[in-house]
């Protein structure tokens, strides 16, 4: 999210006083956390209503990034420095971001000094991961977080989220479900005591009150205290987060069997997505996606961020379902494949067009925001090292072609380190196979990504890998290429006689080939002999 115009803000219920009292600390920063150390009670929500009321103190716009402090692996937890990457070109796409850690950390810091808005970290994990992230001046910080930071950033205020009181939980279902205002009141107060007020276990449980399903309040009861045997029985022992998946379980119950697979498919998605995403993961058309959100968000397993039109699944929810499909093997590696293939379809899409600059910028649908998450994830599960998740078969072209044709976009996601190690994933895969040229092409990139890092010695060694592969499969222009940028990283490291060598060969290549880049290089050869 960027305009605070578009950020989404849901309603508060039983909050009022808590977010009137958290106004007057949004300058310095505020920590929201979960009091019981459960998720659910609305922290997210607080955060971006919160962010909305400082549109006239912040004018320049949020930013909201996940940094999945709950989700089990370190791989699907963004970093520090993919973090400062993305907060610096969405406050200016022009920028030139440093590929120094601590530059690139210092770049960060004084653009947000620059502009005035407010970043939004939600579900923090620790300290460490929030420390390098805190602005210092200019912008300002919202964080959630299920565990206790206050004593490690005192600069920060400090708000705990507990359970909403017996009326508020009542009002809150009310929201899900009308008709709930003429059920007796004692009745829903059972209910909520049953899923121990938890805000969104309350949300999750309210529409199975009203049309189509229109449980009695005592049927939902005893629903409810089937679900949590079963759950318990499951786990050993309840947890904090056992209200929510008790009512997770019991509207699961309620859906028909094809609206429980496509609920359960969702886990698949670990950031926003959009009905062409779902449409994709399910295989089938696009209305019906958008038929089977639109249930799906009404029972609130789903949230709909309507002014973005992306849908978003809580993380509890997801852990939930995907304890059903992983499960399931083979629908598994169909569905991670169908992910993995609508995104990095899309990542190619948007990197064309990236690549042919336009004076009216990029269509919204081709904007690179949304592949932050979704692209390093699925590289991740395309590559079989995301824990849990099975590697999708048949799919080593995908890694052996994408980070060459994703580039435009990948110069943007990634720093030139993680670039360069795609890169390299890719040849591995293509060593033994008869893609000749496709290795040229990954060992050239590879090369140019070196150069541009400064490690002229590796980027020598790409270049003469590339060049000897170009040779054996009579690929001059390959061969050209590879001896002209040798010549420029021999130039670098002061090896001027190897320079000229490499550059007066590729010389002869291009112009046997009659290619226009022996035009570039011969001003190159003139300055290189005055040195000498």
């Amino acid at each position: 999210m960027f305009d605070l115009s578009a950020l989404d803000t849901p309603r508060l219920t039983g909050r009022g006083d808590l977010q009137q009292s958290l106004r007057p600390h949004l300058e310095g920063g505020v920590l929201l956390t979960s009091r019981r150390g459960s998720v659910g009670y609305g922290a997210t929500s607080m955060a971006r209503r919160l962010a909305k009321e400082a549109e006239p103190d912040f004018p320049d716009g949020c930013i909201e990034i996940n940094l999945r402090g709950s989700v089990p692996g370190n791989y699907a937890q963004p970093t520090a420095t993919s973090i400062h990457r993305r907060v610096a070109v969405m406050l200016d796409q022009n920028t030139s971001l440093p590929e120094d850690e601590r530059a690139l950390r210092k770049h960060y810091q004084a653009i947000l000094a620059q502009h005035k808005i407010v970043l939004i970290l939600d579900d923090v994990a620790s300290s460490s991961q929030l420390r390098p992230l805190l602005p210092r001046k200019g912008s300002t910080v919202i964080v959630t977080s299920q565990v206790d930071l206050a004593s490690s950033f005192p600069r920060l205020h400090a708000a705990y989220i507990g359970e909403l009181t017996p009326n508020d939980a009542v009002q809150l279902m009310s929201q899900g479900a009308p008709e709930i205002t003429n059920l007796p009141r004692q009745a829903m107060r059972r209910i909520s005591e049953r899923l121990e007020s938890n805000p969104l276990a309350l949300r999750i449980i309210a529409p199975l009150l009203g049309a189509p399903h229109g449980l009695t309040p005592k049927n939902l009861v005893r629903a409810l205290e089937s679900a949590y045997r079963r759950i318990v029985a499951l786990r050993g022992s309840p947890s904090p987060n056992t209200p929510i998946d008790v009512a997770i379980e019991t509207s699961y119950e309620a859906l028909p069997p094809d609206l429980r697979q496509h609920f359960e498919a969702l886990a698949i998605f670990p950031a926003p997505f959009g009905e062409s995403a779902a449409a994709a993961v399910w295989k089938i058309p696009a209305a019906e996606a958008r038929e089977s959100l639109g249930v799906l968000a009404g029972m609130a397993l789903v949230d709909r961020l309507a002014d973005s039109g992306l849908y978003e699944v809580h993380q509890r929810v997801r852990t939930f379902t995907q304890e059903f499909l992983l499960g399931q093997s083979q629908r598994s590696e169909e569905l991670v494949a169908r992910y993995v293939g609508h995104y990095l379809r899309g990542a190619i899409q948007v990197s064309a067009a990236l690549s042919v600059p336009s004076p009216r910028g990029l269509p919204r649908n081709m904007s690179p925001y949304p592949f932050w998450d979704h692209i390093p994830i699925a590289w991740h599960r395309l590559n079989g090292e995301a824990p849990g998740w099975p590697k999708p078969p048949g799919m080593d072209r995908w890694i052996r072609e994408f980070p060459l044709h994703g580039r435009t976009l990948l110069n943007v996601l990634l720093s030139r380190a993680e670039y360069r190690d795609w890169l390299s994933r890719s040849l591995s895969t293509t060593e033994g196979t008869e893609a000749a040229r496709l290795q040229c092409a990954l060992l050239g990139a590879l090369g140019q990504t070196q150069a541009e890092m400064a490690q002229h010695h590796d980027a020598i060694v790409s270049f003469e890998r590339q060049a000897k592969v170009a040779r054996d499969c009579e690929a001059q222009d390959y061969e050209a290429e590879a001896l002209m940028f040798a010549g420029t990283s021999h130039g670098a490291l002061g090896e001027l006689q190897r320079a000229e060598s490499s550059w007066r060969r590729a010389i002869e290549l291009f112009e046997l080939l009659g290619d226009a880049r022996a035009q570039e290089i011969h001003p190159w050869l003139s300055q290189l002999r005055e040195s000498i």
